[in-house]
């Protein structure tokens, strides 16, 4: 897959998505600078556009059902907006 380019970003341990097997090894956000992440921080992936989640290590992994239900409507919110953004760009490209 081409790499992409992006304003901010900031490197995490190497990792794949586990929905598409995209390689993971930088975080950026659409709102300036991007915050170290931590244990438990939410991601999408460039790749496919699936929520992850960070691990102990930082390495991504899938969110369970139950973790993205007990998200709050704010974090809901934001959270496909920016599922539709990447999706939007993914269908650009093709």
């Amino acid at each position: 897959m081409p790499k992409r380019k992006v304003g901010w970003a900031r490197r995490v341990p190497l990792g794949q998505c586990p929905h598409c097997g995209q390689t993971v090894d930088a975080i950026s956000t659409l709102a300036g600078q991007v915050p170290k992440p931590k244990p438990a921080d939410m991601t999408v992936c460039l790749g496919c556009g699936e929520v992850l989640q960070f691990d102990e290590q930082l390495r991504v992994r899938k969110m369970t059902a139950t973790e993205i239900a007990a998200l709050t409507p704010e974090e809901a919110f934001d959270l496909k907006q920016t599922q539709a953004a990447i999706r939007d760009f993914l269908a650009s490209e093709t």
